[in-house]
């Protein structure tokens, strides 16, 4: 049994939101203690809302105003993709204003002032836009339309929705307020809320979860209509696992690596192309992540974290370490293994340090220096496919890595 030291924050830590959290069960008397999952009760996480003098969160000044930039009467003379562009435009400007932590409070039926700031600001444009479609009807056709061309510009579900039901309202004659449906995040939190799992547990998976949430939403590819991806079983995994046990994790994740690696050929890395290259690059992308996810939340995690990543070094599984190291140094954490070994992922002159450091021996290497080099030294690719080829690790059999390689891809790493 491992026990988390309570939650620092770190002026380091690009990823430092903190959580309140406190398991209460509420037993009648002479009731004896359930096997059911234990329920959140008096304890918030994060703000305190209704205790006197607590601090209410600041709404951001966008959102303190329903009024949007965008108007309808401005816009009678643009089509609907232009229209559809200048509303996502604006839109991914208020989202983004949101915090996880206010998310939180949603899913935990605390109503959350920003969200509700939120929330009247799309039904402050469901509003304008109800009343100038009743005054002019004749553009009733385009704004029906512009439903669909926002769905196909994959535009956030609150605008799509706040467009929906002002055209909804217009055929019936009466408007109704617009409530957003935010259960694709709400959802997805209150799953993880509801786990039977420890305080301490879920304390980390939030705090990993808010980073997700930051990086996710920001992301220039995000679908925002998607359900939020709350699985951390990268980070569960860690929680679990026992310092002295870390060796055999680092040996066992470097088999699920190698499983690709021995299907990796000299051509793809050339041609950067191909099924073993593809899953290989998704995941160093996800070690990344779950690096970084991880890394912040409690010390005794983070500790583990980045001994693991010591582990994969002398195992000689350079592609995992330098996609853990990675994660750990976008966290804005500085710990000994990145002051002493992050030369390595030195990006400059594409990865030189990395590429002058190979030898010949078996190894799994960091690949995306080489492939960058495509066909430009062909020597040094063939080293490292060699490398890999050649390497071996004791009592790690083919079928045991693959199945755990079936369950960390899809499971342990955020996509």
């Amino acid at each position: 049994m491992i026990f988390l030291l309570p939650c620092e924050r770190s002026s380091l830590s690009v990823a430092t939101t903190a959580y309140d959290v406190e398991l209460e069960p509420v037993l009648l008397t002479g009731e004896k203690p359930s096997s059911q999952p234990p329920q959140f009760h008096s304890q918030l996480i994060g703000f305190r809302f209704e205790s006197s003098g607590t601090n209410v969160p600041k709404i951001p000044e966008a959102l303190d105003s329903i009024r949007w930039k965008w108007q309808p009467r401005s816009s009678w003379d643009s089509d609907a993709n232009t229209i559809a562009q200048q509303l996502i435009d604006e839109s991914e400007r208020y989202f983004p204003l949101v915090q996880f932590e206010d998310w939180v409070q949603e899913a935990r039926d605390r109503s959350s002032p920003i969200v509700k700031a939120l929330e009247s600001k799309y039904d402050g444009l469901s509003v304008i836009l109800y009343y100038y479609l009743r005054r002019h009807l004749n553009e009733f056709e385009k704004y029906l339309g512009l439903t669909n061309t926002l769905e196909k510009f994959t535009a956030d579900p609150f605008l799509s929705g706040a467009v929906y039901h002002a055209c909804e309202c217009v055929c019936n004659r009466r408007y109704t307020e617009y409530n957003i449906d935010a259960r694709f995040i709400t959802d997805p939190i209150k799953a993880v809320l509801s786990k039977d799992n420890p305080i301490a547990l879920i304390h980390c998976q939030l705090e990993a979860l808010a980073v997700r949430f930051r990086n996710f939403y920001r992301s220039p590819e995000v679908v925002c209509s998607q359900d939020f991806n709350t699985q951390t079983a990268f980070l569960d995994k860690l929680y679990h696992t026992e310092l002295e046990e870390l060796e055999a994790l680092a040996a066992e994740l470097t088999a699920a690596a190698l499983s690709l690696f021995q299907e990796l050929t000299v051509e793809m890395v050339k041609k950067g192309s191909g099924d073993p290259l593809t899953a290989l690059n998704r995941w160093w992308n996800s070690i990344c992540r779950a690096a970084e996810e991880c890394s912040a939340t409690e010390p005794a995690l983070y500790l583990k974290l980045d001994q693991l990543a010591l582990k994969f070094y002398r195992l000689r599984d350079f592609y995992s370490f330098t996609g853990l190291l990675q994660g750990i140094r976008l966290s804005g954490r500085r710990p000994e293994v990145l002051r002493t070994l992050g030369h390595l992922i030195d990006s400059g002159e594409n990865y030189r340090l990395y590429r002058q450091n190979i030898d010949s021996d078996a190894a799994l290497h960091f690949l995306l220096p080489f492939v960058k080099l495509q066909s430009q030294e062909s020597t040094a690719t063939l080293q490292i496919v060699s490398a890999a080829q050649k390497y071996a690790l004791r009592n790690t059999s083919n079928k045991a890595s693959q199945r755990l390689l079936s369950f960390l891809i899809p499971l342990c790493f955020c996509v």
